[in-house]
């Protein structure tokens, strides 16, 4: 899968889901690298990544990450990095609405799970850099 991690604060405030096929299943009994985690949330001020919502999952059928291109994130045919996650770019990765430049909100995803980007959209402007979009349309 893509190289990186994404650390995120869980506080009193965060929402916790559980997928039905996971009962009895709590954030106690997470293992690395074998649980799966759908997170939401945002930037505080400090570039802290704070959850608003967690969602155990299973096995998960593809990895997608949504947020801000990391500064210089995006190399042509070669890489994306996003929130610190980086994707491999090849010539089956599709751009969609243009190429990412530094600071734009973009949804990455690898159908596979291979570590290449299926694709790479650019989102609006007006997604307002918020991961928990309130418009339902994550």
């Amino acid at each position: 899968p893509a190289v990186g991690r994404v650390n995120v604060i869980v506080n009193a405030d965060t929402l916790l889901m559980n997928d039905d096929r996971m009962a009895g299943v709590d954030l106690t009994t997470l293992e690395p690298d074998v649980s799966f985690l759908r997170v939401r949330g945002h930037l505080d001020d400090t570039g802290a990544f704070i959850a608003s919502a967690l969602k155990i999952e299973g096995q998960p059928e593809g990895y997608d990450v949504k947020g801000p291109l990391d500064t210089d994130g995006f190399v042509p045919d070669v890489s994306i990095s996003v929130l610190g996650v980086v994707f491999n770019l090849d010539t089956g990765t599709v751009l969609e609405h243009g190429t990412p430049m530094n600071g734009d909100f973009v949804d990455v995803e690898d159908h596979d799970r291979n570590g290449f980007a299926d694709s790479v959209e650019v989102e609006s402007p007006d997604s307002g850099g918020d991961y928990a979009r309130p418009d339902g349309h994550d």
